[in-house]
């Protein structure tokens, strides 16, 4: 450390913070002109950054501290209100956002769907492309709509208070078919009415203080096609005649679909002679498609079923694939999530380097600090989920994949 660099430095924050822009930047130049180190010389540009009220000079400095460094957090953050991509009013700090308080069920905004030939009630159809009328059988086609919301940034994301809420408000329905009132959890998405039938979905403009649904995979194993493929799976441990089978419910779940850039590097010792040698590596990296689950529902020997879904099937958010189907909301929020997601990508990247590193080498050890979550979307994937019975009782939780009807389940 440079220490004369450092006591500038230390003047020019201090003037900076205290609104005093001319001799915070007389501070932070002269500094800069001492040789300091690069963690020194970053935080002087960001301080420089901050008292500049020229927007050229100001993306000036944060460019060149994301080019040392494209995860500085700061950088990036008054990079995106530079750009209008933030607003600074919708800032939080994230160790005093409460969540939102449930209090008394508010009315809820939600699309009812009926067939417009016979007012039947319409319903998603396993096939990807339609909704049928229970009644009628007429079809009304699904264009996916291409103005839904794509991938966010995390950072961006994570500075405002939907990165740290999760919800907690329950929602009121008044059916507008037979005038029942009913009660959505604060999960909850869609709902059928229980007296009626009429298949309702909640509007994106009721949650709107939540992050949005941006993609669904399409449902496409029929219930007959799940039975079978669970009645393959059992057969295939000789379980069959040996268990219960609870009626199974087709179900979107929703899920964190990220994406993860920077680099990896490491360190190791290989002998050489009689010594031991210190050697490094680093990879560039850039995973896409990370998944982490955003409900509770799914037990641990389940979670592998988020490795068999074919994510470029994926389309655009739309309510009608989920007319009368359940779908859930987030219960796991994003930055709770992203740990996850961060540990799943350093596994990968672990694996990879091991692959580089000699056999015989001792002492590996991992840096991961350049690897950050770059940007996420939020997604509906389908699932039919059931419950096995064994003769002594015990239960267990299976779920069958509901775009490939693989089997996943908890069994000893």
């Amino acid at each position: 450390m440079n220490e004369e660099a450092e006591d500038l430095l230390v003047r020019g924050v201090a003037t900076a913070k205290n609104k005093e822009p001319e001799e915070a930047r007389h501070y932070l130049e002269w500094a800069l002109r001492l040789d300091p180190d690069p963690s020194q010389t970053q935080e002087a540009w960001y301080w420089l950054s901050e008292v500049s009220i020229d927007p050229t000079e100001k993306r000036s400095w944060l460019e060149n501290i994301l080019a040392y460094n494209p995860g500085d957090a700061r950088a990036r953050r008054s990079l995106a209100i530079l750009d209008g991509k933030l607003n600074p009013a919708e800032i939080i700090d994230p160790d005093k956002v409460k969540q939102q308080a449930a209090g008394s069920p508010q009315t809820a905004d939600a699309r009812r769907f009926i067939c417009p030939k016979c007012g039947g009630r319409m319903t998603y159809t396993p096939d990807g492309l339609s909704l049928t009328c229970e009644y009628c059988a007429a079809h009304e086609p699904i264009t996916p709509d291409k103005n839904q919301p794509g991938n966010q940034d995390f950072l961006i994301v994570m500075a405002t208070a939907k990165g740290h809420i999760a919800p907690t408000q329950a929602y009121t329905l008044v059916c507008q078919g037979c005038g029942a009132n009913f009660i959505l959890l604060p999960q909850e998405l869609t709902i059928t009415c229980p007296y009626c039938g009429s298949a309702y979905v909640l509007k994106s403009q009721a949650l709107r203080n939540l992050i949005q649904p941006s993609a669904v995979l399409p449902l496409v194993v029929s219930e007959s096609q799940a039975q079978q493929a669970l009645h393959d799976w059992l057969q295939s441990r000789h379980l069959r005649m040996l268990v219960h089978v609870s009626k199974g419910v087709g179900v979107y779940l929703p899920f964190w679909d990220f994406n993860i850039s920077g680099q990896v590097s490491w360190r190791y010792q290989v002998q050489e002679q009689k010594n031991w040698v210190d050697q490094s590596g680093l990879d560039v990296v850039y995973l896409s498609n990370i998944l982490a689950p955003a409900t509770t529902r799914l037990c641990k020997a389940c979670l592998p079923v988020l490795q068999s879904y074919n994510l470029k099937a994926l389309v655009d958010y739309d309510l009608r694939y989920l007319s009368n189907w359940p779908a859930e909301t987030y219960q796991v929020e994003v930055g709770d999530a992203s740990l996850d997601a961060r540990q799943t990508a350093l596994a990968v990247e672990k694996q990879r380097a091991q692959q580089k590193v000699p056999v015989a080498a001792k002492n590996l050890v991992f840096d991961s600090s350049c690897m950050l979550v770059d940007s996420f979307k939020l997604v509906l994937l389908p699932l039919w989920m059931t419950c096995v019975s064994r003769e002594d009782g015990r239960k267990f939780d299976v779920v069958i994949n509901g775009q490939t009807a693989q089997v996943f389940g908890e069994w000893d």
